[in-house]
């Protein structure tokens, strides 16, 4: 992930662009570039199997991610994805697909504690912002400033 966390927050904050139109850039980009660059064979018997994979799959969860930076910022939104291992592990065992062993209980309890932490001591992931734009040359949304009141949301 890198910098483009940082860099769709900055563009969420500072330029009101929104998660569905950064993906599309992304994942279109991205494909045009690997094609591009790699050249791969076309999956005769697979093409099925790679557009459910692209749709379901890659889009799904990048923009799950873009709508957490939105909506909280970046380092929440980095820890609650890489914790979906944990989550998995919570889901097979009530579903008793795996056992739930002392240390694998206590992992799982340390992940769910880390997450709540990681939101709770976060004041500004609950705040309503409302953003006040300023008049642009061009529509742009790229080009767009904009500049954020933020207070917090009653309890």
């Amino acid at each position: 992930m890198g910098l483009g966390g940082v860099a769709a927050q900055e563009l969420f904050q500072r330029h009101s662009i929104k998660p569905t139109w950064l993906l599309a850039i992304r994942m279109t980009g991205a494909g045009i570039l690997l094609l591009a660059v790699l050249r791969p064979a076309w999956p005769r018997r697979h093409w099925r199997r790679l557009l459910l994979f692209a749709l379901l799959g890659m889009t799904a969860t990048q923009y799950t991610w873009f709508a957490a930076i939105e909506h909280s910022n970046v380092a929440t939104a980095t820890f609650i994805q890489y914790s979906g291992v944990a989550m998995t592990a919570g889901w097979q065992i009530l579903r008793l697909e795996i056992g739930p062993p002392f240390g694998r209980m206590t992992a799982l309890a340390l992940a769910a504690a880390g997450v709540v932490l990681l939101i709770l001591g976060q004041p500004a992931v609950f705040t309503h912002c409302e953003r006040a734009h300023s008049a642009s040359s061009s529509p742009s949304p790229l080009r767009s400033r904009s500049r954020s009141t933020c207070s917090p949301l009653p309890v």
